[in-house]
């Protein structure tokens, strides 16, 4: 089966000020093909690619894009849950020291550990625009008191919502579910 569905929602809506392609199992191939012509694209402003499993390569294409595309308008993205990794969060971070447009991220639920809050300190802390930041349900430990908090920037590290609603099984791992810190027994 050819993945055409995100192809035309794309084609369909390129135009338009919001771009929603969640669940459509991109890939990390499938996210650098989308990310090459929103290197010029004027209109999207917000755009959600949750749960596409990208992966760092993919992530590390989104974060070019918004490099490139930060003499545009995209301000909102959101790529929580498509385990971007070290490697994705290293651009990412990269990304964040010269893109200017962007004000909100959501990277939530990626299984980041404590060395992406290392990559992400010093970004967070030259970028004057970012306003908001979700790093909900990843494992940064204690090096996310490393990030800054400042009166601009709306730091998420935890959800508020029901912890059980969040419960999410990685695809083929039927073993190991992932949940968030504060469902977590204590001792």
């Amino acid at each position: 089966m050819l993945g055409v569905i995100p192809v035309s929602c794309f084609l369909r809506n390129m135009q338009q000020s919001e771009l929603s392609l969640v669940h459509h199992g991109l890939g990390p191939q499938g996210t650098a093909a989308l990310a090459v012509p929103l290197v010029t694209n004027t209109f999207i402003l917000k755009l959600n690619l949750r749960d596409n499993w990208m992966e760092g390569v993919g992530g590390a294409a989104v974060a070019d894009m918004l490099k490139e595309n930060s003499y545009f308008f995209l301000s909102e993205i959101d790529l929580s849950e498509n385990q971007l990794g070290q490697y994705g969060v290293k651009a990412v971070s990269s990304m964040l020291l010269e893109n200017t447009t962007l004000v909100s991220l959501n990277l939530s639920g990626n299984g980041l550990e404590e060395k992406a809050a290392e990559h992400l300190a010093e970004a967070v802390t030259r970028n004057q625009n970012l306003q908001h930041l979700d790093l909900s349900h990843n494992r940064l430990g204690e090096t996310k008191k490393k990030l800054p908090r400042s009166q601009t920037l709306s730091l998420s590290l935890y959800s508020q919502n029901n912890p059980t609603s969040k419960l999410r099984q990685p695809p083929g791992d039927k073993k190991h579910w992932q949940l968030p810190p504060s469902v977590l027994p204590t001792t």
